[in-house]
């Protein structure tokens, strides 16, 4: 789906299925220069400041990355991926998160949960 056809089915005034969209990386695109990344999240991003220059790993290109739902959409439980920040902005409705503290317990039960085969149909929370 092309991002205008999204933003018309979003304007639209019935949805026969909930549609979002999870994976719109554009740090290396023109629309990133419309883009400003929030003073505070410049200052507490683990990649912009501490990412190491001699690192064996690459730095991680996901520096801007866009996610756009529909009333009822959702994003699964996940781990930001790479230490980015992460900032939202609302537009219209309301967006509810639920964190979970990051022990060592709970990342073993969020490791077994999202390598397991039938997890599209469980519920981690």
């Amino acid at each position: 789906m092309r991002l205008g056809d999204f933003v018309a089915y979003l304007g639209g005034p019935r949805r026969e299925r909930v549609l979002s969209v999870t994976g719109l990386e554009f740090s290396d695109t023109r629309l990133s220069n419309l883009v400003q990344t929030p003073r505070i999240v410049r200052k507490l991003s683990w990649v912009e400041n501490l990412w190491p220059g001699e690192s064996a790993r690459e730095r991680p290109s996901v520096q801007k990355f866009c996610l756009m739902g529909a009333k009822d959409s959702y994003s699964d439980f996940h781990i930001d991926c790479g230490g980015t920040s992460a900032w939202y902005h609302v537009l219209r409705g309301e967006q509810i998160f639920y964190l979970a503290r990051p022990s060592a317990a709970n990342l073993a039960l969020f490791e077994a949960w999202s390598s397991s085969r039938n997890q599209p149909e469980l519920f981690f929370g």
